[in-house]
């Protein structure tokens, strides 16, 4: 893979304080099928018992406005809990790749290299 959009999103999430991203990172779309996309499709998934629902977009809004300056590419950010993307396979489906990792259980996190995809 050698979309520049990826590599850069991935070299970026160091960057970013790990309390900003509230659940599991994923990029997907057009960033992973041209070099030049017109903006940053990525899916953020949430366990509901740590974000609430109602507060998962604001609550993202920081970590959004980073990447956008970051990468220079308006974001446009799916959200869903685990169960929701247990059941509708979304990820899966769009051959979204993870670029971060949140762990409910150690409250740490892990930033994916350019190798790793989706588990189901």
């Amino acid at each position: 893979m050698d979309f520049p959009t990826y590599h850069c999103v991935r070299n970026s999430i160091p960057q970013i304080a790990p309390e900003l991203i509230i659940g599991d990172l994923y990029i997907f779309g057009s960033a992973l099928q041209t070099t030049s996309p017109r903006d940053l499709d990525l899916l953020l998934v949430i366990d509901e018992s740590i974000v609430p629902v109602h507060q998962a977009y604001l609550r993202s809004r920081p970590m959004v406005e980073l990447l956008q300056g970051m990468i220079g590419l308006p974001v446009d950010l799916t959200v869903l809990t685990k169960q929701e993307e247990r059941t509708s396979c979304f990820a899966a489906e769009v051959h979204a790749l993870r670029v971060f990792e949140r762990s409910r259980e150690s409250s740490q996190a892990t930033a994916y290299g350019a190798h790793n995809t989706v588990a189901t």
